[in-house]
This record gives structure tokens, C-alpha cells and sequence, in this order.
């Protein structure tokens, strides 16, 4: 009897162990398949994130960019893409948002996918005053004066130094947002700089190259001179060679020049320099100043010449006034908002069919508010219309004052800003 309930406990071992043995086994190949299964989906979002980025570079190749190309295109910074793939870069990356409607904007949504955008969304909104108070505060700041103000919001509020606590965590809501407005701007200050700088030196290349083309042109043009004086001949000589025409010698030298020529445009296929021109036009940056490009909706010409829009650089400069309201109620600590002082317009159409007729600019009435107004610049084929959203203001028209409209070298130049009214007792 001893025996067998030694036998009947070393089976039940056995089972026991075989079972044990069974389960790790399951559980190891459950945890092989969810590796495998969570490298899977990484390759897969890693697959579908190439593509997109190739479908991104076709549409932008193709000039049928969505928002999310051109969001693509500015923090890419132009490293993977050439030069026939273009996106006007005098824009700010942000301001790709304005202007779109409802449904552009889930689209451009569920292209972006970043939960933390529908986590802010879901935040109770702030008081209007409130709000206000706090884009004021934060209004014109770098990224790194934005990371400071958090880190000793944040020091306030952990050591309960902070007395209004409502309104620090109200400020701290939202400097994720402006912080990241900072870095998108820094970035796109960066490829902007690295763009002219590259165009810069396309053109003194070009030019290099040009002025290399123009002596080379000149030597032949001597050399074929030259060609034309006779040379002492002998009898001997003359029978063994073959004869050649003068017609004949005539077209082949201009089929050969006509191929050099062909060869050099190709090499010195550069698009022209219109947006350092129109930099070098306005000047520097100066304080107030940021890149202005929020289009209207415009209705198209007709498709007979293919119409397209034309490129435009512009600026918008903003400033304090400092009026008795303002001067009672704000100081140079905590200034009044800033108020649009002046636009800078330069629109590029150096392919008008019609040269001597210059584009024309006109304002129109805004169908959704009474400060603002649409300023349409309308030229021939194969332009189409350009509308632009402006503040509805009277303009000072005094050259002393910085008004310019003209057009020169394919550029439109319109320079205003708006009459500051004084009013006296």
C-alpha cells in the first residue's frame, strides 16, 4: 500500500508539473505573439507614416497642397524636398489654420492625430476678461522665456506662495499652446534664413556662370573672326581634301551654337530671385512686424491660360498707441494690446502675358465684420485674383509716411500704413 501512494503521489508531481510546464508554454507564446503584435504595429505605423509623407511630396510636387503639407514642409525645413515642390515660406507655420473651414479643419485634424489637442479642447473655457489678461501676458514672448514663466508658475503654485490661483492655472492652460506657437515660429525664422541664404547664393552662381557663358561667347565670336581670313594653300595639298561650302559651314556653326545654347539655359534654369528682392525692399524686421498671408476666398478666371496664383511675401506691422485711455490704464510693465499699424504688400508676376499693363489693387466690403475689409490685387493672364483680409481703416497716403504702390521688375509693391488720429480738447 506504501507503494503505491508513492506511485500515485510521483504521477500526481508529474501531472502537476506537466500542467505548470503546459502554462508557462501558453504564456510565453502569448507573450511572442504580443511582441510580435506590437511590432507589427509599429512597422505599420511606421509604413503608413512613409506613405504619407510620399503623398505629401506628390501633392506638393503637383501644387495641390493640403494644410498638413505645408505644416510638413515648414518643420521638415525643406531637407527632403527640391526646389519644384514649393510652399510659400514668408507664412508662418500656424497660419496655415486661418481661413479654413469646419470641415477642413476635422480633416486637418485626423491628418495631425495628437490627442493632446482634443485633451486642451475638452478644458472648460476661461472668463473673456480672463482670457484676455492672459494673452496679454504671453502675447510676443520667446519659447524660452515661456519655459521660465512655467517653471516658476509652477514653483508658485507648489509652495502656495500664489494668490490667485484661478488665474495662474488659467495661464499655465495655455502656455503649452503658446509654447508651442514659439517653437513653430523659431523654426520657420530658421528655414526662412536658411531659404534666402540659398537663394542668395543660387543667383550669385548664376551669375558666376553667366558672366563665364558671356567670355566664352565673346572667344568664339573672335575665334570665328579670325576663322574668316584666308589661309596660303598649296596644289599638293588641295586635292586630297574635300571642299566645303560656305552656306553649309554657315548652318553647321549656328546648329552648334544653338545647341551650346541650349545646354546653358538648361544649366542656368534658375528660378528668379523675387522673394530676396522683396525682402531687401522692405528691410529688416522690426519690432511690431510679422509675416502676414491669411487669404480670402477669391473666385477663380477662366481656365483658358491655366491661371494660377501668384506668389507674395508681406508683412503686417503692429504697435502700442498710447492714448489717455491707455496711458491711464496700462504702463510700459503691462502694456495695451497692440493695434495693426501697416501692411507691407509684394505680390510676384514675372510672367504676365501683358507687360505694360501693371496689376491694379481695389477694396471690397467684408460680408462678416465692419473692421475688417478685403483687398483684392487683380493682373492679367495667367494670374488669377489674390484677396487678402485687412482692417478697415484710412489710409495715410503721404510718401513721408512710408506709402508706396508701384511695380517694377515683376513686383508689386504696395507699402501703407494707417492715419493716426489725435483728438484735442
Amino acid at each position: 500500500m506504501a507503494e503505491l501512494e508513492k506511485l500515485k503521489k510521483a504521477k500526481e508531481k508529474r501531472d502537476m508539473e506537466r500542467a505548470r510546464h503546459e502554462e508557462d508554454t501558453v504564456l510565453l507564446a502569448r507573450e511572442r505573439a504580443r511582441a510580435e503584435f506590437q511590432d507589427w504595429e509599429k512597422k505599420e505605423e511606421e509604413f503608413c507614416f512613409d506613405q504619407g509623407k510620399v503623398r505629401s511630396k506628390i501633392r506638393l510636387r503637383e501644387g495641390r497642397a493640403k494644410p498638413i503639407d505645408v505644416l510638413y514642409r515648414h518643420l521638415d525645413g525643406g531637407s527632403e524636398l527640391s526646389d519644384d515642390m514649393y510652399i510659400d515660406l514668408s507664412s508662418e507655420p500656424y497660419m496655415v489654420f486661418k481661413g479654413l473651414t469646419f470641415q477642413d479643419l476635422e480633416e486637418l485634424r485626423d491628418d495631425i492625430k495628437t490627442d493632446a489637442i482634443e485633451l486642451l479642447a475638452q478644458e472648460k473655457g476661461l472668463h473673456s476678461g480672463v482670457e484676455a489678461d492672459v494673452r496679454r501676458l504671453l502675447d510676443g514672448k520667446t519659447h524660452s522665456e515661456l519655459v521660465q514663466m512655467q517653471l516658476h508658475i509652477e514653483s508658485q503654485l507648489f509652495s502656495g506662495v500664489a494668490k490667485v490661483v484661478e488665474y495662474w492655472e488659467a495661464v499655465l492652460k495655455l502656455l503649452d499652446i503658446y509654447k508651442a506657437k514659439a517653437c513653430l515660429k523659431e523654426i520657420h525664422a530658421e528655414t526662412l534664413k536658411r531659404h534666402v541664404h540659398r537663394l542668395e547664393n543660387v543667383s550669385s552662381e548664376a551669375e558666376e556662370e553667366s558672366f563665364s557663358q558671356e567670355e566664352a561667347d565673346d572667344m568664339e565670336a573672335e575665334e570665328a573672326a579670325c576663322s574668316f581670313s584666308p589661309e596660303l594653300m598649296h596644289g599638293d595639298d588641295d586635292d586630297r581634301e574635300e571642299a566645303i561650302d560656305s552656306e553649309e559651314d554657315k548652318k553647321l556653326l549656328e546648329t552648334k551654337r544653338m545647341v551650346v545654347l541650349e545646354r546653358q539655359k538648361k544649366r542656368l534654369k534658375v528660378e528668379d530671385n523675387l522673394e530676396v528682392k522683396a525682402m531687401k525692399a522692405m528691410g529688416e524686421m522690426e519690432e511690431g512686424d510679422a509675416v502676414f498671408g491669411s487669404n480670402a476666398e477669391v473666385v477663380k478666371l477662366d481656365d483658358k491660360y491655366r491661371p494660377r496664383k501668384p506668389k507674395y511675401v508681406n508683412r503686417v506691422h503692429t504697435s502700442y498707441e498710447w492714448n489717455k485711455y491707455n496711458q491711464t490704464h496700462y504702463d510700459h510693465e503691462n502694456p495695451p494690446p497692440k493695434v495693426v499699424q501697416g501692411y507691407k504688400f509684394n505680390i510676384f508676376y514675372p510672367d504676365l502675358l501683358d507687360n505694360a499693363t501693371a496689376p491694379t489693387c481695389f477694396i471690397e466690403k467684408d460680408g462678416t465684420s465692419d473692421e475688417t475689409c478685403i483687398i483684392r490685387f487683380q493682373a492679367g493672364p495667367p494670374y488669377e485674383d489674390i484677396a487678402f483680409r485687412i482692417v478697415n481703416k484710412e489710409w495715410d497716403r503721404s510718401r513721408k509716411n512710408g506709402f508706396q504702390h508701384t511695380f517694377n521688375g515683376g513686383i508689386l509693391h504696395l507699402y501703407f500704413n494707417f492715419k493716426r488720429h489725435r483728438y484735442r480738447r
